[in-house]
Parts: C-alpha cells; structure tokens; sequence
C-alpha cells in the first residue's frame, strides 16, 4: 500500500473524528457531526444537572414539611389534652348547677367575682377551641402540600431515569462512531483533510497578538519552566511526531495530553485574559488565554467553561473541567501553547507530571 504524506506543519495525532452511519452523503462535514452529537450530549447533561438540583430540592422541602406536620400534631396533642381538661371542669360545674354558682346564698360582691371570672375562663375556652381548629387545617394543608410533593418526587426521578438512559444511549453512539472512524482509511483521510483546515483557523486566529493590559510577554518568558501544570493528571502523550496507523502518514502531536476523568478542575497556567472560550471544531468546548507577547494557551476537550470572554484569570485559578468532547474516545486534556500562531514544546514551559 502506497504511503500519503501529509505536512507535519499541520497534522495532528490527537484529532479522531467520527462519521454517522448511513450519512456519508450529507453535506455536514465530519468536524461538525461530532460537534452537533457532543452539543446534544452536553444539553442531556444539563437536563440531568437541572433535575439532580430539584430533586434535591424536593428532598428538602418534603424533609421539612415532614418535620413542620410532626411539630402540628405534638401541637394539636397539647390542645386536644388541655380542652380535655377544661371539658371536665364545665362538666364539674353543669353537674353542681350553674344557678347555684350564680345565685348561691353569698354577698353580691362574691357573686359578681365568680361571674366576672367564669367570662374569662369561658373566653379563654373558645381561644383554645379556635386554636384547635386552626392547628387542624394547617396540619391537613401541610398534608397536601406533602402529597403533592411526594408526587412531584416521584415524578422527577422517573424522568430522572429517562434522561440517564438517553445521554447513556447518546454517549454510546459516540463511541460507536468513533471506534468505527479508528478503522476505516476513508473516513480518517477526510478527517485529517478537515482537521487540517480546523488547525489553520486556529493559528491564522491566534498569529495576530492583542495587547493584554494585565500580564506583559516578558513577565511570561521569565516564568519559563516554573508555570503550574494546567490539571492535576499524568501527560499520556506528548510533544512530537508520530505515524498514524491505518494511514502510514507522519502526523503531530503539537501539545501534550493528559489522561484524565470527567470534571476535573483544570487551572489557568499562568496570568491572562480570556481570547475565547467556546466550541471550536475538532477542539470541543475550548478556552484559549491570551498571556501578553504574542503567546497563547489552549485547554481542548471541556466538559464545561468557568469562564467568559475577555474576562482576566489569575495563575492557578479553576477556568473549566477535562471531559471529552470533540473527537476524543476517553476524557482528556488537550494543552498547547503558541507564540504568535505556532505552537512550542510545553514541557519547557510547565511543571507536569509523567
């Protein structure tokens, strides 16, 4: 089989794009296809993120309306027992007659103790009465706003089970497509032609340096192999070039790759301003920071972006999370920096392990 070379300039290793079966005819280019999946993909993981947080949410209300019902019925224990009591006090007095009570041989001034206090205690008793009934509808509101609840709770965590199996079922015809892209010359020689064009954009976009106000190139030069590593993670594969398979072509691998898991934290290497963040074919969700000079870096494949454009990061601090879209098979890190557009060795410039 005959060899096809491809300009290392631009080829890159890294880069594995899938084809949706049945559609070799359509129009949408691969880097696209891969772009709409992962793009249906991260808007089943907000679904899912939304329902965890009114789950939650639920959880605790039912929580305290459960406590709020026990506290009503100790309540309505204590006003049940207290006219209890005072219902064999009336009972007392029907039985000795509340003529005599009234009338009794006594002085008028005695009489109209007893009157005045036997208003009081009768006043006091309708108080209680009232109360009681009160304590009764708050304790059957409370228990409809439980039921309610309770059905709501139910509810969320069928379709709770829904999404999980949809972005299960998303993320597996991912895999599917990419393992079968892995395998197939023509699909992988019209993904390394749109790669090609993907990776020019990128450094036509990053070949024109913007001033940064808040970090000079200098102050970036003069942190040469002292920055932090961009995540906490072992590099899998390297700065270099390198033979792809299936195509025999000599591809490069211009950044490093870190082997990571979902939603680690993954930190800003050095000061800098936000030049992009976003989706950017072949690349997935992305963040780009500008570090004054003329020089870049790149952070590919996010599951999620902490950050907005133009916005000002500090060395160290947390701008988004490793994940695994665009045209990746497992979650990783992709890493680069470029100085006015091309790209250089990052292991000269950052602290990582191996």
């Amino acid at each position: 089989m005959k060899t096809v070379r491809a300009s290392s300039k631009y080829a890159v290793f890294f880069l594995v794009l899938p084809v949706l079966a049945g559609l070799q005819q359509d129009r949408t280019s691969l880097l696209e296809r891969i772009e709409q999946l992962d793009k249906e993909i991260q808007s089943r993981s907000r679904e899912l993120d939304w329902i965890h947080r009114k789950i939650e949410e639920t959880e605790k209300s039912i929580r305290q309306g459960e406590s709020l019902s026990m506290n009503l019925k100790a309540r309505l224990e204590r006003q049940r027992a207290g006219l209890k009591k005072r219902l064999r006090v009336l009972s007392r007095i029907s039985r000795e007659g509340l003529v005599g009570l009234l009338l009794g041989k006594d002085s008028i001034k005695n009489m109209r103790a007893r009157l005045y206090y036997l208003q009081v205690l009768l006043g006091k008793d309708s108080g209680r009465i009232r109360e009681y009934g009160n304590t009764i509808r708050k304790l059957n509101e409370t228990h409809r706003d439980l039921e309610a609840k309770k059905k709501a709770f139910t509810e969320l965590k069928g379709a709770l089970l829904r999404a999980q199996q949809d972005a299960q079922r998303e993320r597996k015809n991912k895999q599917a497509l990419l393992e079968k892209i892995m395998h197939n010359e023509g699909m992988r020689r019209e993904r390394l032609n749109e790669s090609l064009q993907a990776i020019k954009h990128m450094k036509d976009m990053l070949s024109h340096p913007k001033k940064n106000t808040l970090v000079s190139g200098r102050a970036f030069r003069m942190a040469r192999g002292r920055m932090i590593c961009p995540v906490h993670a072992r590099i899998k594969r390297g700065f270099g070039v390198l033979e792809d398979p299936v195509l025999k072509v000599e591809i490069r691998h211009p950044g490093l790759s870190f082997d990571t898991k979902v939603g680690q934290e993954i930190m800003a290497i050095f000061d800098g301003k936000v030049a992009y963040s976003g989706w950017f074919k072949a690349f997935g969700q992305v963040i780009i920071l500008n570090h004054g000079g003329g020089f870049y870096s790149l952070y590919a494949h996010l599951s999620k972006i902490d950050v907005s454009d133009a916005s000002e990061v500090r060395a160290g601090e947390i701008i988004g999370r490793t994940g695994d879209t665009g045209s990746v098979r497992k979650p990783k890190l992709y890493f680069e920096i470029r100085y006015k557009g091309r790209t250089i060795n990052p292991s000269r410039w950052v602290r990582c392990a191996r």
